[in-house]
């Protein structure tokens, strides 16, 4: 499979931008992510983006943001952190389901980096996105995993024990340009 994926990448070297090269940098990109093949997931991602941004391609933008902002995460650069909540961003003003993937992602990197709170907030704010953007049923299945998984790994009172007693906006707690 790393065979056709350098397959891929070295066809489109020599191509213009295009649609489908971003598209497929991006793809690449996330499959570097998910072999811990960070470095390339980075570079590729940047080309990803640098392209999608270039050409429009918001949806494109933000799946590439996710996969460097997690490898960023994963290699101890916690400015990931600010490429998975520019995904987040993106995806929700163009009310793509890329988000549910960039606030798992956001979870698992503030998991990782010991901010459970906010990791939990990560989860609650991708939900409030899924009962907005989502088919009903993607959005089930993520709210009954992601809820249970959130409490449970962040040691988190349940989401609605949360909400009633007041607790701040997610989005205010995930962010790190405001009071962070």
């Amino acid at each position: 499979a790393i065979g056709i994926r350098h397959q891929a990448v070295n066809l489109l070297e020599d191509v213009p931008a295009s649609p489908a090269k971003a598209r497929v940098l991006s793809e690449v990109s996330r499959y570097h992510m998910l072999a811990d093949r960070h470095e390339a997931a980075v570079g590729i991602g940047n080309e990803a983006v640098q392209m999608a941004t270039m050409l429009g391609l918001d949806e494109v933008r933000a799946h590439a943001l996710n996969n460097i902002g997690t490898c960023r995460i994963s290699i101890g650069q916690r400015e990931g952190l600010r490429d998975l909540e520019e995904s987040i961003a993106i995806a929700e003003q163009i009310g793509s389901m890329e988000s549910l993937r960039a606030y798992n992602n956001l979870f698992a990197a503030f998991s990782m980096v010991g901010e459970l709170d906010r990791a939990a907030a990560a989860i609650d704010a991708g939900l409030d996105s899924v009962d907005i953007s989502v088919p009903a049923s993607t959005s089930a299945r993520f709210t009954a995993k992601a809820s249970g998984v959130a409490d449970r790994a962040c040691g988190a009172a349940p989401r609605a024990e949360r909400r009633s007693r007041g607790a701040r906006s997610p989005r205010a707690a995930i962010s790190l340009t405001h009071g962070r």
